[in-house]
């Protein structure tokens, strides 16, 4: 099974900003570890692994060539009021199978931040959900907008509890069950993580 993970934005096209948050950066930094936690169940496609601009047009072509079974937009939402606050994820307009897989990952995020403001499941007529051939959602995990969820946002342990929760969304998706236990890693792998979060690789 295949998963298009599709971090929204890039390059010139930072998204939501906040005190110099960018969207881009931070929903890129989920879905690479998202797929480092997929990959041993699935196969993943990202539409980007670097901060680079690719046009909503080719983010679908790509998924729809590599005929993948579900795609996923992570998004980081923004409102024109500072306190509008918490998660919503959306599907296509109509009755699809991108409906299952929304209510998938709004579960697992429910699940993971039972405090965080619920906005739901909703629809909309967004290109990628449109334009994918495959069942679609876009997940919005906080709004960037809010100074509290963003300073939350900002943190490596958010954007690696994020990437969980996402992840068992997107295995819940597909049927497939997984130990809740993380395996322990080798040194090799400690080291790699350490060098990664300090950016020295």
């Amino acid at each position: 099974m295949k998963i298009a993970i599709d971090p929204g934005h890039g390059g010139e096209d930072s998204g939501a900003t906040y005190g110099g948050l960018d969207e881009s950066k931070l929903v890129l930094d989920i879905a690479l570890r998202a797929r480092e936690l997929l990959e041993p169940h699935v196969e993943v496609m990202m539409t980007r692994e670097s901060d680079v601009f690719i046009p909503l047009m080719d983010r679908c072509k790509m998924a729809n060539e590599a005929e993948v079974s579900a795609y996923v937009s992570l998004h980081l939402n923004a409102a024109s009021s500072s306190s509008v606050k918490g998660w919503e994820t959306f599907s296509c307009l109509g009755t699809t199978l991108g409906d299952i897989l929304a209510e998938c990952l709004a579960a697992r995020h429910a699940e993971a931040y039972p405090t965080q403001k619920a906005r739901g499941v909703k629809e909309a007529s967004l290109y990628v959900l449109r334009h994918t051939h495959a069942p679609a959602a876009l997940h919005e995990f906080c709004f960037l907008s809010n100074e509290e969820e963003a300073i939350w946002a900002s943190h490596v342990e958010t954007r690696q509890a994020f990437a969980q929760s996402l992840s068992l969304g997107i295995l819940d998706y597909c049927g497939i069950s997984i130990d809740q236990e993380a395996p322990e890693l080798t040194l090799e792998q400690r080291v790699e993580r350490i060098e990664r979060e300090l950016n020295l690789v």
